[in-house]
Parts: structure tokens; sequence; C-alpha cells
């Protein structure tokens, strides 16, 4: 099994599941040791260790981070493997959650960082916002600290659309390019 990742401010970035570890582990290594051949794990978050602290089942879905040297991440978690999930910052400085950090609650949603203290977020905002196949279709930028019903809306799609999301692209120069991306089928995508 090869232990691959996202790369990111020298480190390689990997989620780890084994016998042992069976909900997984989300770890890194410094990118330097790992194209060495030896990589030195360090964990960031045991997901059983979590699952037996919250009493819950969680399934690992993902981590976006912010750009640059930034240490926080919103961390993608599914209460037993479902499409709805729960999404929270976590600071890979000190390993935790972020006390007072953002908190989203439970949905088919999606985030990206659009700075240090914004979300792009693509949520339920409630009856009205999501697609027939039950993906969110509207965009808005939450401000750290905001309550979910105050964040600014920025794109509205249509209840005909895949889903509507925000994204992010980065250039070879460390560029940050983001983007709402409305999926307009499974196939094609308008970027905006």
């Amino acid at each position: 099994r090869l232990a691959t990742g996202s790369i990111r401010d020298g480190h390689l970035y990997n989620f780890w599941q084994d016998g042992t570890n069976v909900r997984g582990l989300w770890r890194r290594s410094p990118l330097a040791a790992y194209v060495a051949g030896r990589p030195v794990w360090e964990t960031l978050l045991d997901i059983d260790a979590l699952s037996r602290t919250e009493n819950a089942n969680w399934v690992y879905k993902g981590a976006d981070c912010q750009s640059g040297a930034g240490t926080r991440c919103i961390l993608t978690l599914s209460n037993g493997g479902k499409d709805a999930a729960v999404r929270r910052e976590f600071d890979v400085a000190t390993k935790s959650f972020v006390a007072g950090g953002f908190n989203l609650p439970e949905a088919k949603a999606g985030t990206t960082w659009l700075d240090n203290d914004t979300l792009l977020v693509a949520t339920d905002w409630g009856a009205g916002t999501l697609t027939t196949s039950g993906y969110p279709f509207v965009v808005k930028a939450l401000k750290r600290g905001q309550a979910l019903a105050d964040a600014k809306e920025i794109f509205r799609g249509a209840p005909s659309d895949v889903g509507v999301f925000g994204g992010d692209y980065e250039s070879e120069d460390g560029t940050q390019v983001h983007l709402v991306i409305q999926a307009t089928t499974f196939f094609t995508a308008n970027n905006f």
C-alpha cells in the first residue's frame, strides 16, 4: 500500500487506515523524509479516538486547509459514513479543534477558504436552497464569528443544477484563484 496524500507547506498529508486504526489517522510527514523513502509520521487526528471520546461513528471525509503557512483546516466528518457531514475548524499546530472556530452543522455541503477569516460555504440554507439531487445551489461568504444565517450570498444557481460549490486553484507560483463551481450536469460545470 502506498501512503499517498497532498503536499502542503513542506509536508505530505495522508489519511491512513489499517487493522489497528480502523477509522483511521490523519497524519503528515516532512516532505523531504517522505521523498527519501523514510517518512516520519506525525498523527494530527486519530479518528478512532475521536469517535470514542465523542461517542460517534466518525468517518473522515477530507480536509480543506488554508493556503500558504496557515495552520487551520476545515475537517469534514460524517457520522456513520453518510453523504451529509459536519465541518469543523482544526489547528494542525495544536492538533486540536479550534474553540469557537468554524463549526458547520451536518449537511450535504462544501467549504473552501476565501481568506484566514472567511469561508465560502455551500450548504442547506433552508427551504428552496437545495437542488433536486439534494445538494446546495447557493454559496455564501461566512466570516469568523458570524452566525450562519448572517452569511452574505455571493452566488445562486438553480434547483435543476447538480450542485454549486466554492473552490480554489493554486498556481505554481502560489497565486490562489477562488471560484464558484456550478455543476449543471454530472459531466459539465461552469466556473466563475
